[in-house]
């Protein structure tokens, strides 16, 4: 199982200051339907990489990797059924996970984990040779405007910009200042992707489009690099993860797939972005490595999840920042 320090950061793994296999093989769904445990990280992952540091044929090799997840027929028809891809096994895993594993102390491990499987089925089914790509935001929120021309955002060489502005009629969980879109994405690779399972707790098969709602002001204020470094200059681990709503909201804003709790995956940036957030993870961690290596926090509340630390890893009541 990963975890901090693991080879997914290109470090040696320390497995005595792991907690209890950081999540305990993550949930029971998970660790079916993935195919999980995995027992020799090493063998399965790869230094991870910055996205603005590929080139324009790696950019492409990685997209066209994740459309062909995207064409593997599903392996949990039984568990997920409205599921038709490998794409969407990893979607509905989180889908159905989401209770146990967000606003819990093993929500950054568990995540973890999740990208590392998914960086996995790209090299295994679909032949992608490179590292799971992270995306710093932090680049790309300099000025009020500057998250439109984001590269991540390119239509050619990355995954499509927002969605045509859509009023929001119903009241949302959280109202986004500044939102923009909210319709289906209309440039990119992933403009006529077909999405089945979601949105919410839906695990049925309705089909829906890709959809993003992005608020400037969201993304400048949370993924600014003062938004960042107030992050790393947390002391312990319940108050790190402060930047991860970021994107989910201002990608997201109140319409937007990644804002969904439950069904982010949908998007394909929630891997970039999970990969960043493991990257500032190991960063923190990497500042005070006696301590924070072992530093896991937050409640123990999910229903087929137990965190049990060693060391002197420790619970508090804490959130994810979602």
């Amino acid at each position: 199982m990963p975890c901090a320090g693991s080879p997914y950061h290109g470090f040696t793994c320390y497995p005595n200051h792991c907690p209890s296999s950081a999540v305990n093989q993550c949930s029971y769904l998970s660790s079916q339907s993935l195919q999980s445990p995995i027992h020799n990280p090493e063998r399965m992952r790869i230094l991870t990489t910055p996205r603005r540091a590929l080139t324009t044929p790696e950019k492409r090799d990685y997209i066209s990797a994740v459309q062909c997840l995207q064409s593997q027929p599903s392996n949990l028809t039984s568990l997920l059924p409205g599921s038709i891809s490998r794409f969407e096994d990893f979607l509905g895993t989180h889908i159905v996970s989401t209770n146990s594993v967000h606003f819990v102390g093993h929500f950054q491990p568990w995540h973890q984990y999740l990208v590392a499987t998914y960086e996995r089925e790209l090299r295994q089914k679909c032949g992608y040779k490179g590292a799971q790509p992270y995306w710093d935001w932090t680049l790309d929120v300099t000025t009020n405007s500057s998250i439109f021309s984001a590269p991540v955002l390119d239509p050619d060489t990355g995954f499509g910009g927002n969605g045509p502005y859509v009023n929001n009629a119903f009241t949302p969980r959280l109202a986004i200042p500044g939102r923009t879109g909210g319709g289906c994405i209309t440039s990119g690779p992933f403009a006529n992707l077909t999405l089945h399972l979601g949105p919410g707790t839906n695990v049925e098969n309705n089909p829906h489009c890709l959809t993003r709602d992005i608020s400037p002001l969201v993304t400048n204020k949370a993924l600014s690099f003062a938004a960042v470094n107030a992050t790393l200059d947390a002391a312990d681990f319940c108050s790190f993860d402060i930047a991860h709503g970021g994107v989910h909201l201002g990608i997201g804003g109140e319409l937007g797939t990644i804002a969904d709790v439950y069904s982010s995956p949908g998007d394909p940036l929630f891997y970039l972005h999970h990969a960043q957030m493991d990257r500032l993870w190991w960063k923190w961690q990497q500042m005070d490595p006696e301590r924070r290596l072992k530093d896991i926090a937050g409640p123990d509340t999910g229903s087929r999840i137990r965190l049990i630390s060693k060391g002197t890893g420790r619970l508090q009541e804490c959130h994810d920042g979602f």
